[in-house]
């Protein structure tokens, strides 16, 4: 099932998502997904986490270092981790999140969704 329709008054409007090929029109629709899912995902919807990381590797399919999508994935590890009974599953979750988030503020200093998901997630 589709998640819900983004709110109009929340659009992105940054160039990257916007494109009207279809590779990245895939990839648009992808990140727009991913984000929708991430924010139940938050919201403690445990089904959203697989569906959220199922968007986002379609984005990175397109391209690899989408910061946005980066950021996504490396919040998704954190949940993962928060959910998971494992102490060593856990350290490892915890890990690649760090790494993640690290590498989407890489591949763009200046994408403030970056920047914001990985503050928000180091509370």
């Amino acid at each position: 099932m589709p998640p819900p329709a983004p709110d109009p008054d929340k659009r992105d409007i940054r160039p990257d998502t916007q494109s009207s090929s279809g590779a990245d029109a895939g990839a648009s629709q992808a990140l727009l997904s991913a984000r929708e899912y991430h924010r139940l995902a938050m919201q403690g919807d445990e089904s959203a986490l697989e569906k959220a990381a199922d968007e986002v590797d379609l984005v990175l399919a397109a391209d690899e270092n989408h910061a946005e999508a980066l950021a996504i994935r490396g919040s998704l590890f954190t949940m993962k981790a928060k959910l998971t009974k494992s102490f060593l599953k856990r350290i490892y979750y915890s890990y690649k999140a760090i790494k993640t988030l690290n590498r989407a503020v890489e591949a763009d200093p200046d994408d403030p969704a970056a920047r914001t998901i990985r503050g928000f997630t180091s509370l």
